[in-house]
This record gives C-alpha cells, structure tokens and sequence, in this order.
C-alpha cells in the first residue's frame, strides 16, 4: 500500500502484525493518492466489531464464511464509488487550476497585462516585509500619461488603447518579448 495505489483494499480483521481497522486508519491518512475503497472481511460479525469497523475507515464489511455474489455486489458497489472520486478529484484538479487563473486575472489589467491595484499593494507589502526582516532598501517609481484624455479624444479608444499598451511595454521590460510575438503590442 506505501509503493502503490489500488481502487479496492479487501482486508481481514485478524492479522499477524496489524489488525484490519489498523490498517483501515492508515490507509486512510495517507496524503495525496487516490481513494481506495476497503472491504473488511472477518469472522467477527457482530455490530460492535461492524461499527468499530466503519470508524476505523472501512467502506463496506464482509462476514466470513463470504458468499462470492456477495462479494461481486460489493465490487459493483465499490467500482461506483471508486468512479465518483476520480471523477471529483478531477473537478478540485480543474477548480484549483480555475481559482489560480482567476486569481492572476483579478491581479491584471487586461488591456496591458501588467499587474493593477491590487497587485500593487500585495507585491508593495511583500517588499516592505522584506525590507523589514533583511534591512534591504527599494524605490517606487510611479507615472502619469498626460493629456490621455485628449488623445483618446482626439484619435480615439483603439489608438488610446494601443498607446497604453505601448507605454506598459516600454515600463515593463520583460513583457516586451511577450508583446512582440502578440499583435495587439
């Protein structure tokens, strides 16, 4: 279990070195693999030891001696269950990639590419944290585009857009090889 992952766990209550609801419980704080759904399989079928089986992480519990449709009954079972989780770690996989998008997106501005208000107090206060603790020393520099509004005007969004984009290009220099294979740079 520690070298690989398997979909279906069927254990026995009596082991030489772990009991099954041992074994249970570590499979069941093992970090970041996939689930494995668990059969306990035992002599001992009375509800305590049922219960005391369930607590400890088992999914389904089976009373020897087994009767083998039985058992194909609580594969079906456990193929189903074993589908939904795939199936949901695959949408928390796509929803923590969606969350990292839309974070980076809240933190552009999408005309320029370059980071907007809020990136600029959080990138502000990591810098002034790290002049903090390590005595370092940093600049701010900030700028206006004047008389914006006329050139707009004057020739109107496109080119003011255009113009803004031209001018983060020339503020931001890593972006320039970016901007150069896009179009709208």
């Amino acid at each position: 279990m520690q070298a690989s992952e398997f979909d279906v766990l069927i254990t026995d209550w009596v082991m030489p070195l772990m009991d099954g609801p041992e074994l249970c419980r570590r499979v069941r704080v093992r970090p970041n693999v996939p689930y494995t759904y668990v059969i306990l399989l035992t002599v001992l079928g009375d509800k305590a030891h049922f219960l005391e089986g369930m607590e400890a992480g088992a999914d389904d519990y089976l009373a020897k001696p087994f009767d083998a449709e039985e058992l194909r009954a609580r594969l079906i079972a456990a193929a189903r269950v074993i589908a939904l989780h795939q199936r949901l770690a695959h949408q928390n996989a796509e929803l923590v990639d969606l969350n990292l998008a839309l974070g980076e997106s809240a933190r552009t501005d999408p005309l320029t590419g370059l980071g907007n208000r809020l990136r600029l107090r959080e990138d502000l206060e990591a810098t002034h944290g790290r002049m903090e603790r390590y005595g370092a020393q940093y600049a701010l520099g900030l700028c206006d585009v004047d008389h914006f509004k006329a050139y707009n005007d004057r020739f109107g969004h496109p080119a003011g857009d255009a113009a803004l984009r031209a001018v983060a290009v020339a503020l931001w220099w890593p972006r320039r090889e970016q901007c150069k294979v896009q179009t709208r740079c």
